[in-house]
């Protein structure tokens, strides 16, 4: 779980949220479109190849 994240604020970020359910529980999560900012800003090789993954599989929002 993330408490703070880079790229997005908050206020941008909430309307666009997804519902999701974890372990039976309902939770919302970041949408693709802020969740490729969050990863992009954050840098690492990590987030960036999760960035090329996620593009490969979903397409990239930005390029909408």
């Amino acid at each position: 779980m993330l408490t703070t994240i880079e790229g997005v604020d908050f206020d941008t970020a909430w309307p666009r949220k997804l519902p999701a359910t974890v372990v039976d529980m309902p939770v919302f999560v970041m949408g693709l479109e802020d969740l490729l900012a969050n990863k992009r800003a954050a840098g690492r090789e990590k987030d960036l190849k999760d960035v090329e993954r996620l593009i490969k599989r979903h397409g990239d929002p930005a390029a909408e």
